[in-house]
């Protein structure tokens, strides 16, 4: 009686086992490795309607998105160029200020969809010392009118002669839809910190790049010409 006891025991603690390594080869990876987030600094910038200067502050932006793929399109033996796919890229302006001369608004936030129509695709060049660690050397935004959308201020006050709740938030949502080499280097200036996030996916796959590569040299066969080859 004893005997079967410890020996159901020691099937249980099997299954146990069995079961807790099958759950952790199929764990799902952690979400926050796959994600990226940040914050912009404020930004100021002057613009002209009607004759007239308003001087307009985006304050406390944020960013953040998810990692869709990473592929090396070019691997060339020091320098390597990753294309990085982002998906559900969204900015969000959480405080606009516009002040003129006898005119003022503030309104927020104002949320910007990148990506809408096709994933937002990001080009970092790396290269590779000795010890494989990789270093950045250009990154590259794609961007297109068409593939990013964005929202009216969920409030807005405005003060003034011709300033009103509409002409602030349909003014501030032209702008930035005409203003997109303002929006490209914004973004772009983040790039840096972006690759930091997701290096070690970066890293892991110009690893498997390398590996595959090894592999095809070694397993290539010799090409011998045959004009080189000795007549009997």
């Amino acid at each position: 009686m004893k005997d079967d006891a410890i020996r159901i025991l020691r099937l249980l603690l099997a299954v146990l086992a069995v079961t807790t390594s099958a759950s952790t080869l199929h764990a799902d990876p952690d979400p926050v490795a796959n994600t990226v987030s940040g914050s912009v600094a404020d930004i100021n910038h002057t613009t002209h309607v009607m004759g007239r200067a308003f001087r307009v502050q985006f304050k406390e932006i944020k960013y953040g998105g998810k990692l869709k793929s990473v592929e090396v399109l070019d691997d060339a033996s020091v320098q390597t160029i990753v294309q990085v796919r982002l998906s559900d890229v969204k900015l969000m302006i959480n405080r606009t200020n516009v002040q003129g001369s006898r005119q003022h608004a503030s309104c927020g936030p104002i949320e910007m969809k990148l990506g809408t129509l096709r994933d937002l695709v990001v080009e970092f060049e790396v290269k590779r010392n000795k010890d494989a660690e990789l270093t950045l050397v250009d990154s590259k935004l794609k961007l297109d009118s068409d593939n990013l959308q964005i929202g009216a201020p969920r409030w807005v006050q405005a003060q003034g002669i011709g300033m009103n709740n509409s002409n602030v938030a349909n003014g501030l949502r032209s702008g930035l839809n005409s203003n997109l080499p303002l929006l490209k280097r914004l973004l772009s200036a983040e790039l840096p910190k972006v690759f930091r996030q997701i290096e070690d996916q970066i890293a892991g796959k110009v690893s498997a790049s390398d590996k595959v590569s090894a592999t095809e040299k070694v397993s290539a066969p010799e090409v011998v010409n045959v004009a080189e080859l000795p007549t009997p």
